[in-house]
């Protein structure tokens, strides 16, 4: 039987006075960092705005030099690891003695400027002046997982639907990786598949539309307002995007995603106008999905600090955080939970969906025995951790091997190790920062 790994939270939060944006990185400037219930302390960054931007300019792949990277990316790392390492608690709060310990690092920002820094590379904190020489996002010993949060959404109390319907969004195929999006996609819905009912359904009128059933909806190369049109006729729960980034065009600060425009032209979205299409508002109320994860280029990149908003990831996060789902079966008891916010991280799937409820309502499994729909949960589970993770690329990316199994009655203990010889964590090519 499998090694069931404990899953420990700890959270990070940096505070200064003053608004989100318009404030600038500078050694003078002083944090307020607070780990967990320790206590506080003050931290600063050792960068200058002006010369932080030349370094992520030569970071990134189309214009930074190959031969430098590497050393790039170690000083790097030394730095943000030096910053986390002044945190009072924070390096032996990520020390673990027990064996097969998760640990999942949430850092909460409210400082436009500190979500440029790229937590994701640092090296593993030992103080404010040493690190270590492992990286610490892909660091086996314990294995840690980072992920992001602002301050006007709480990750806590999200209620996962007990029907899945998944939206995929792609861009043009010839320039996104979608034959593996959609292989993956279509592997973690085949357990629940009725012939018949959930095999694939095209229409000649809409060349660009696939649809299995009411689990998966593909839309190939969609124009805002069809994404907008597909929202508002079906209620969909998970929403996977995969397309490119650009600067917009009517804020040439500011980061969107590049969809198909009118004319077969292209056309950059903002988080704001992403997160309206992806709204609906019918007689049942109003329906928000409940995750969304972005696969693409600069959906994380902080354009400026001087204007709020300038990262899509941001904007979205934050256009979408009242309620995660609206039930017209909901009971009393959800209706405490009204002012529960909607959370757009890349979070392990560690909640869980509610498939074995949705399984009674289909007679033809509502007497299956539980082995069966531990399997289930296994393959929903798989490509939910696959493309939750997908928005830590700063460029659209393959799928990669990262299971998760259904835990009835230990919500603490929902991972297991991988059979000798399967990855468990992603590849150092995935190692790269989101900037919410």
């Amino acid at each position: 039987m499998s090694e069931e790994i404990q899953i420990r939270l700890v959270h990070v939060e940096f505070l200064r006075a003053g608004p989100p944006h318009n404030q600038l990185l500078s050694p003078l400037t002083q944090y307020l960092a607070i780990a967990g219930d320790r206590g506080a302390g003050v931290v600063t960054v050792p960068y200058e705005q002006a010369e932080f931007w030349r370094l992520l300019k030569e970071l990134r792949y189309e214009t930074g030099d190959s031969e430098d990277r590497m050393t790039m990316l170690h000083d790097t790392g030394v730095e943000i690891g030096k910053i986390l390492g002044a945190i009072p608690g924070l390096p032996g709060a990520l020390v673990s003695d027990q064996l097969g310990t998760f640990i999942q690092l949430r850092i909460t920002l409210s400082a436009s400027e500190l979500a440029m820094l790229p937590f994701e590379l640092a090296k593993a904190p030992v103080s404010a002046t040493t690190t270590a020489e492992s990286w610490l996002s892909i660091q086996t010993r314990p294995p840690v997982c980072i992920t992001r949060n602002i301050r006007t959404v709480s990750p806590e109390g999200v209620m996962w639907p007990h029907e899945p319907r998944i939206l995929f969004i792609a861009g043009n195929e010839e320039n996104v990786p979608y034959k593996s999006h959609r292989d993956a996609l279509l592997a973690a819905i085949e357990p629940f598949q009725y012939p018949g009912t959930d095999n694939l359904v095209t229409n000649p009128e809409l060349p660009n539309r696939e649809q299995f059933g009411k689990l998966l909806t593909i839309l190939k190369d969609p124009t805002a307002t069809e994404v907008l049109h597909e929202c508002r006729k079906t209620h969909y729960t998970h929403v996977h995007i995969l397309t490119h980034g650009d600067l917009s065009e009517t804020s040439p600060d500011a980061y969107g995603l590049v969809l198909r425009g009118p004319n077969d032209s292209t056309e950059v979205v903002s988080g704001d106008q992403f997160a309206s299409a992806l709204t609906s508002v019918d007689a049942q109320g109003i329906h928000r999905p409940t995750v969304v994860t972005v696969a693409s280029c600069d959906s994380g990149n902080v354009g400026t600090v001087i204007m709020p908003g300038a990262s899509f990831a941001h904007a979205l996060h934050q256009a979408l955080h009242a309620r995660p789902h609206d039930d017209t079966d909901q009971t009393a008891d959800d209706e405490e939970h009204a002012d529960e916010r909607h959370q757009l991280v890349a979070r392990p799937a560690t909640q869980r969906l509610g498939l074995r409820e949705h399984d009674r309502h289909r007679p033809d499994r509502r007497h299956q025995p539980d082995e069966r729909l531990d399997q289930g949960d296994r393959e929903v589970g798989a490509v939910l951790d696959r493309v939750q993770r997908a928005q830590l690329h700063r460029q659209p990316c393959e799928p990669y091997r990262l299971q998760r199994l259904g835990a009835p009655h230990a919500p603490t203990a929902l991972y297991r190790r991988m059979p000798s010889g399967h990855a468990t964590r992603s590849s150092t090519s995935e190692m790269t920062r989101i900037n919410f």
